[in-house]
């Protein structure tokens, strides 16, 4: 899995990019990269590039990592969109929306315009490509 992410703390935004196999444990990996920076706020909104990626993790697994997750104590509190067009990672998506109700907004969309609308911000498309070609491997 290769991951990247960029804080942008005037916007209290976040963009997160993932490509390649996705697995319970590089997911979390990723998310407690974003949670130790020092510009990270649980308040700030952000945006998950989920497109090129592939779940690799049974529904079980998931649901484990979901659950890791929400009880964690750097967990966001802000609006999320995970931006994807593949079934699986939009099943995901979907999945983790109704199961994060209690913990944040989430919410899936197909496209990048949608995503920056549902967190408040305008579309900022070379942010995103900033972000994706930063990605790297997962050790």
């Amino acid at each position: 899995m290769e991951f990247s992410f960029e804080i942008f703390p005037e916007e209290h935004l976040i963009i997160e990019s993932f490509s390649g196999e996705l697995t319970r444990s590089k997911m979390f990996e990723a998310f407690l990269r974003v949670w130790s920076h020092p510009a990270y706020q649980r308040t700030f909104r952000g945006l998950s590039d989920i497109g090129d990626a592939h779940f690799n993790m049974t529904l079980s697994e998931f649901r484990a990592m979901e659950e890791e997750m929400y009880r964690h104590p750097l967990k966001c509190q802000g609006k999320w969109a995970w931006v994807s067009d593949t079934p699986s990672s939009t099943a995901y998506g979907i999945l983790h929306e109704k199961a994060s109700q209690a913990c944040f907004k989430f919410s899936v969309f197909s496209d990048w315009t949608s995503g920056f609308r549902w967190v408040e911000q305008p579309l900022q498309l070379e942010r995103v490509e900033r972000v994706r070609k930063k990605r790297s491997v997962l050790v």
